[in-house]
């Protein structure tokens, strides 16, 4: 995947990065220009230093590291990365939004979340100012993902187009390549965890809800429950909430996906995997 230079305005690129175990703590470099790299005892200080060096290299304070081979999992992923799932997530996109109300009854005044489901219009953007093959816009709080046809036709093949993906009216000075929006309702929902603390509110207008688990060095802020995974596990699968759904891979699919370095924007996140008997389906929530 390219690396952005200097003056490219856009940040949140993707970098596939290589790792060493040593001696004296870990090497991590960029298989594109190997002269960065970062060493530390601990694998968080070395991630830290690496970019702290991409953004003064190339001007991007919010790079998104890919590892290949995967970065090696401590005794959290172990226990709540089985099996290896990531969502799949790009660059934001920042364009003009044409289409004026793409919810049922709007966003809620407050906090900015979908007063109801998706409605059946058509999302129109120009100038996206970025070429890429996954991204997604932010439309009040709410993210909407985007895909290219060439990503989908890999991950999914050509039956994709009978699934919920709706294409992108796009406009502008500059066309970039056709998008597609993934839409519907997720087939797993993001769930808690017991043994973790969750950071979140719950707006006190429209009661729509946000989680996470952000703790520092966490590779995992999401959870999906084990009972809810297909049965047997597909390659692929959406995962999210009332405010987002995404596509979710395996871990093997996710390699397949980043190893031939082809799609720009590209980049995902561990989801973890709760049991029964730390399944937490709703969190209490501040009201706010």
């Amino acid at each position: 995947m390219p690396i952005l230079n200097k003056e490219s305005p856009f940040e949140g690129q993707t970098y596939i990065c290589s790792w060493r175990k040593q001696r004296t703590g870990y090497e991590i470099f960029l298989e594109s220009n190997p002269s960065l790299r970062a060493h530390s005892p601990s694998w968080f200080e070395a991630e830290e230093e690496l970019l702290n060096l991409i953004c003064k290299e190339n001007g991007d304070g919010e790079a998104k590291i890919v590892y290949l081979p995967p970065r090696p999992d401590g005794e959290f992923e172990l226990k709540y990365g089985f099996p290896a799932l990531y969502t799949i997530s790009g660059i934001r996109a920042e364009p003009d939004i044409v289409t004026a109300n793409l919810f049922v009854n709007g966003l809620c005044y407050k906090c900015g979340n979908p007063m109801g489901p998706r409605n059946s219009s058509i999302l129109s953007i120009k100038n996206t100012g970025i070429k890429t093959d996954c991204c997604f816009v932010v439309i009040g709080r709410t993210f909407i993902y985007l895909f290219s046809e060439s990503l989908l036709n890999l991950l999914i093949g050509r039956h994709w187009k009978k699934m919920n993906f709706n294409s992108v009216v796009m406009s502008g000075k500059r066309k970039d390549a056709q998008l597609y929006e993934l839409v519907g309702k997720p087939e797993c929902e993001f769930v808690g965890c017991s043994f973790l603390k969750h950071s979140g509110w719950e707006c006190a207008e429209c009661g729509s809800s946000g989680f996470g688990y952000y703790e520092s060095n966490l590779e995992i802020n999401k959870f999906v429950a084990y009972a809810d995974l297909p049965n047997p596990l597909s390659q692929y699968f959406t995962v999210g909430d009332s405010n987002t759904i995404k596509i979710c891979v395996t871990g093997k699919t996710w390699l397949s996906l980043i190893r031939p370095s082809v799609f720009k924007g590209l980049s995902g996140n561990r989801l973890g995997v709760v049991s029964d008997d730390e399944l937490i389906r709703k969190p209490q929530l501040l009201l706010r």
